[in-house]
């Protein structure tokens, strides 16, 4: 059991690693001119939102009358494929000896 309880333990933190590694070469170049990091805020078209910003506009507040979903701009780059990078941009970005650890689909 106990060999078990490490295996998963082992591949959870394998899948944490991918995730931050994903985050910091997931950037292609052509959305370079876009701003990163960014979120994405999903929400009803009857959804009434309450925006308010601070002064030193360091803050942002914001109040929903309905549901809604946050994503980050990891997460939108996935969903519009644009998340797979060259092997020599990845090694760019993050140190060489770790590129073994992304996942085999996301090299190009």
């Amino acid at each position: 059991m106990e060999n078990a309880q490490r295996a998963k333990s082992v591949e959870q933190k394998k899948q944490q690693l991918q995730e931050l590694l994903l985050q910091e070469v997931d950037k292609p170049p052509a959305l370079c001119r876009i701003s990163l990091p960014f979120i994405l805020v999903n929400t009803s078209k009857d959804t009434i939102i309450q925006c308010e910003m601070s002064e030193d506009r360091q803050d942002i507040f914001f109040n929903f009358s309905g549901p809604f979903e946050i994503n980050d701009d990891s997460e939108i780059l996935k969903r519009m494929n644009l998340h797979h990078v060259a092997e020599a941009d990845a090694a760019t970005h993050i140190p060489e000896k770790l590129i073994r650890y992304l996942p085999p689909d996301y090299l190009v």
